[in-house]
């Protein structure tokens, strides 16, 4: 079948395509998310499986789950000191009777582990079938929560940042 004389052809090159990838900032940009993507795919990767592998499981001899656990924490600091960025670590402490305060919604806290989460806004609560389990699709529960702020880099509307953590109690989920 032949095609219409008047009907420009399909793009077919980069030009066509992204009208602005010869700018030569364009270019510097796309190089930069494209080395950012690859350090923070390919580090945490490959330092995972090597750390795994060979330091924890063969040397050390941790069992497979220990040795999985220890080394993503490695390679989650090895991208966070490749790409020049603070590493904030926290562990679950116990917290004495006479601070107990410090744990109720009002106060915000950096982070707990079990109980109840601290919902930074009220009012804006999620739904019982947000928390619901997307494999057996029971109620998971409330594990921990963590500050996620950025630090100084932030910026302002975003002071309060927490990532909530639920899982099911279904081992096999």
């Amino acid at each position: 079948m032949a095609t219409p004389s008047n009907v420009p052809p399909p793009p077919s090159t980069m030009a066509t395509l992204f009208p602005n990838f010869r700018d030569q900032e364009v270019q510097s940009a796309v190089k930069n998310l494209l080395t950012y993507s690859l350090v923070i795919l390919i580090v945490p990767l490959a330092s995972m499986f090597l750390l795994k592998q060979y330091f924890f499981e063969a040397l050390l001899g941790f069992g497979a789950n220990d040795a999985l656990a220890y080394s993503a924490i490695i390679a989650v600091i090895l991208v966070h000191v490749v790409l020049d960025e603070p590493v904030y670590l926290g562990f679950g402490a116990e917290v004495k009777v006479d601070d107990l305060y410090r744990l109720h919604s009002k106060f915000l806290p950096l982070g707990k582990i079990g109980g109840k989460p601290s919902w930074l806004n009220p009012k804006h609560l999620p739904k019982s079938t947000d928390l619901l389990c997307k494999v057996c699709e029971k109620p998971m529960c409330f594990l921990m929560q963590v500050c996620a702020n950025g630090g100084e880099h932030d910026p302002p509307h975003a002071f309060h940042r927490t990532i909530f953590l639920f899982v099911c109690r279904n081992p096999a989920c």
